[in-house]
């Protein structure tokens, strides 16, 4: 499996930019990116998972804090 890095660069910004070289068809790049993407289409994403995955994180993060300010009280 190739990484995005080898491609376009990391992170958010490096997503973005996978994401235009692949809609650009003058693009040098976009063979190697539409290849990589394979289908791959942003506007079909499912966004239950990633909400029930930050729900987690904000719970974990919401417990924390409460021990903290528990602990700073005590």
């Amino acid at each position: 499996m190739r990484s995005r890095s080898a491609l376009g660069g990391d992170g958010i910004p490096g997503f973005y930019e996978i994401l235009e070289t692949g809609a650009e068809p003058e693009h040098p790049g976009q063979a190697a990116i539409s290849e990589w993407l394979k289908g791959y289409d942003p506007d079909e994403l499912d966004d239950f998972p990633i909400e029930v995955a930050l729900g987690r994180i904000a719970a974990r993060r919401n417990a924390a804090a409460k021990r903290i300010i528990k602990r700073a009280n005590d």
